[in-house]
């Protein structure tokens, strides 16, 4: 069963299920909003964030309210209560993709791996909607001491990051590819390698 459970959104992305507060967060990158629906009360609420594209939100562990987010090319964490149209607290963490010829990149998907690492990519400037200049993004992982590293080089767009249940393997999606990509994951080091392609539409015949 489909049931629509909050308005339309330009483009939404990011999902991300909070267990804590039995809770979906998701963004709108276009309207450049996150956004926060509690099924237990059927409640939709949602904040704006500046001018510019959010792609992602996950709940910060242990810090009621505060959230990782992209923003343009950076990271940065927020407060906000759930409620309220607009957030407290801003506060930049790092910026990434800051050669030159890549200031117009922005991030596209996020998510944070095992020991709480955050794992991102960016894609290339859009200046039309649908319109994307490829093999311009990277993947990169940020630790909790906001040191960055660079794992893939170029990339189309950075999406579909997830782990399998033990985190030993991770899945990787760069949509220019249309492939899945699994990599063996060193979770101690937070290194990937072993890429080896899982699923490709092409081969499957799917246009």
């Amino acid at each position: 069963k489909v049931e629509r459970v909050a308005d339309c959104c330009v483009l939404g992305e990011g999902p991300h299920w909070d267990v804590e507060t039995q809770s979906l967060y998701y963004v709108d990158i276009f309207d450049h909003s996150i956004h926060k629906y509690t099924p237990s009360t059927n409640t939709h609420t949602k904040a704006t964030i500046g001018e510019t594209g959010v792609s992602f939100i996950i709940p910060v562990e242990g810090a009621p309210n505060k959230y990782l987010l992209s923003y343009g090319r950076q990271v940065v964490t927020v407060t906000w209560d759930g409620i309220s149209s607009k957030i407290t607290e801003f506060h930049k963490i790092t910026e990434v993709d800051t050669e030159e010829d890549s200031l117009t990149n922005r991030l596209n998907d996020g998510k944070c791996d095992p020991t709480g690492r955050l794992w991102c990519g960016t894609m290339g400037s859009e200046p039309k909607r649908g319109h994307i200049t490829l093999k311009k993004g990277s993947l990169y992982s940020i630790d909790p001491n906001a040191k960055v590293k660079q794992h893939i080089k170029p990339v189309h767009i950075s999406n579909g990051l997830a782990w399998n249940s033990d985190g030993t393997k991770f899945y990787y999606i760069d949509s220019g590819t249309r492939e899945i990509h699994q990599y063996d994951f060193d979770m101690v080091n937070g290194e990937i390698s072993g890429k080896k392609v899982i699923f490709s539409l092409l081969e499957a015949g799917i246009d």
